[in-house]
């Protein structure tokens, strides 16, 4: 009796053209597959590729047999794997839906299956007679060579096609622009181990429908896929996808694959030349370089020099050509030294050849690196009506130009308004570029304090770097300075009030004799004037005139003494001489 592997997919009631089944099973080719459609309508997507044995699905729980290894998935769940006997197998489910019990048909064995330890129990003998593939309630599968037939009792076989002919068409893209259409088989030309070799192609949909592209993969190896659309991908109508096969041979001799673009399959086939070789040194060890490609051996800083090692198994001839670069010679004949400089910031590549085999290097000099700014440490708390230097500092004597920026930042205490000579000599500006020339290393600003309490910060920036002092402005007594004007009596009082806040002046004439005179100390109330004078003029300096009408004569008088009051406190000029 011909053995025949059980297969237990999802259950189907009602008429078979009517309602939908799916389920999984073992094709003709050793492929797992995802059985969908209504009888004598199938579609079967590919899920595992090959090496599949038997499988079965109960609705809830899926398995497959490889050669030795038995592998089982719930809904939801990842793959388990477990070692198994050789050969083919039947599975029993429960009434859920689980796995219960595998039959290996080869070894004449059964073993219980552990749900919740995930393996299989200890091997039982057991002769199994081999079930009809059950796809569901009263509809079974046969196989006839490479065709599935499904079957009922009394009733006749019908075929149950795999999948749809392909309804797209596969070409190679050709350098000049032509494409050859792709049957069964693909070759690559001889490549040499290390190097890499790349066949362009075209997936063209020529029908009036959008085919989707569900599978496109090619066997673990010497090929991969690149520059590739990503399934599930659709093609419109006369629509096309385009997507490369890279063969990276890694030793001599003959190589072999499966390209996948949905059921179509396409054997590919390359070969490797013997040839040395060729690596470069990089910061995790030796790479391997492919002729044609482009290595990048970093950066470095111009008119330094970039070191690389490269090693060539077996020795053999190598030139290197380009402008920067040098090669040399080591104490080990398959090693040489690639050395790159460069008088200005620019990228650079070079001609590397091995025997007939070329590489491009590429090397990058950068520009110096910027210095950072510091200030020179000035002291915290500065007199108005003054001036600061402020000495700006690199962190090395600039390589090249180097141009920095000082900025002066003043906020008044609240209240205060902004005083605009409160800035950077000799422009009266609160920005100023800085150009340094190779070789200096500090500058030096000189600005004002002006007569406004506040804080001033100032800021060098070059490139990213930034450096920042503060310094206060403190409330300072009210400064005055007195003057008499001419030999009338008339008093001209110049000073600054940096908290601007002036309410009253007083004076106290004195005669000759020595006697004050009449009526003796004269206040006056000076807040509001001085108030409209602050609030139309920036800063505190301050410029009073004051005059007094006399009644007697001038000669008699000897002098006079003038006394201001701020919210810092009173201020006195002590006896101002007429002469």
């Amino acid at each position: 009796m011909r053995r025949i592997c059980l297969l237990a997919l999802a259950t189907v009631v009602g008429c078979a053209q009517e309602v939908p089944v799916s389920g999984y099973f073992r094709d003709a080719h050793g492929a797992l597959r995802a059985l969908q459609g209504v009888d004598g309508a199938w579609t079967a997507p590919v899920v595992i590729g090959e090496g599949v044995l038997s499988a079965g699905y109960s609705g809830a729980t899926l398995w497959y047999k490889s050669a030795d290894a038995l592998h089982v998935r719930t809904d939801g769940a990842n793959w388990v794997t477990v070692p198994a006997p050789s050969g083919p197998a039947q599975a029993v489910f429960d009434g859920a839906g689980a796995l219960a019990e595998v039959h290996f048909l080869d070894a004449g064995v059964s073993a219980r299956w552990d749900p919740l330890a995930g393996e299989l129990s200890q091997y039982q003998f057991q002769t199994v007679e081999p079930a009809p593939e059950q796809i569901a309630a009263g509809l079974f599968l046969r196989r006839d060579e490479d065709r599935l037939l499904g079957w009922r009792a009394g009733g006749e076989s019908f075929v149950l096609p795999l999948a749809d002919p392909p309804l797209f068409l596969l070409f190679v893209r050709n350098p000049d622009g032509t494409e050859t259409l792709v049957t069964d088989n693909v070759t690559f030309p001889v490549t040499s181990f290390g190097d890499t070799a790349d066949i362009r192609f075209r997936l063209r949909n020529p029908g009036a429908a959008a085919v989707t592209i569900s599978r496109l993969s090619v066997d673990v190896g010497a090929f991969r896929i690149v520059n590739q659309f990503f399934p599930p991908h659709v093609l419109a109508p006369a629509a096309f996808g385009d997507f490369s096969l890279r063969f990276t041979p890694t030793d001599g001799g003959e190589y072999s694959a499966t390209l996948f673009v949905n059921d179509l399959r396409v054997a590919v086939r390359g070969s490797a030349a013997a040839g040395p070789l060729v690596e470069l040194e990089g910061p995790v060890g030796w790479t391997p370089l492919a002729a044609g490609g482009t290595a990048d051996l970093g950066s470095v800083e111009r008119r330094a020099t970039l070191k690389r090692r490269v090693r060539v198994t077996p020795a053999a001839a190598v030139t290197l050509t380009g402008a920067g670069f040098t090669l040399a010679s080591t104490s080990d004949p398959a090693i040489s030294e690639i050395s790159f400089t460069s008088e200005t910031a620019t990228t650079a590549t070079a001609a590397l050849s091995v025997d007939t085999r070329r590489f491009t290097l590429r090397a990058t000099a950068t520009e110096f690196a910027l210095p950072r700014p510091s200030i020179a440490t000035p002291p915290a708390s500065l007199e108005p009506a003054s001036q600061q230097k402020v000495v700006i500092r690199l962190s090395e004597a600039a390589r090249a130009a180097v141009l920095a920026t000082a900025t002066l930042t003043f906020t008044p205490q609240a209240g205060q308004p902004d005083e605009p000579a409160i800035a950077i000599l000799p422009q009266l500006t609160r920005t100023v570029s800085l150009p340094f020339a190779v070789g200096e290393l500090e500058k030096e600003i000189t600005f004002q304090t002006g007569t406004t309490a506040g804080s001033v910060a100032v800021r060098a920036v070059i490139g990213t770097e930034t450096a920042e002092v503060q310094f206060t402005l403190p409330v300072r007594p009210l400064t005055l300075t007195a003057t008499r004007a001419s030999n009338l009596p008339e008093v001209v009082l110049t000073g600054y009030d940096n908290r601007r806040s002036v309410s009253k002046v007083a004076f106290t004439w004195y005669l000759k004799s020595g006697q004050t005179v009449a009526p003796g100390r004269l206040e006056v109330d000076v807040a509001t004037p001085f108030r409209d004078y602050f609030g139309q003029n920036p800063g505190g300096t301050f410029q009073l005139r004051a005059r007094f009408p006399l009644s007697g004569t001038a000669t008699e008088l000897d002098g006079v003494e003038v006394e201001l009051t701020s919210a810092q406190g009173t201020v006195q000029t002590g006896r101002l001489k007429l002469e």
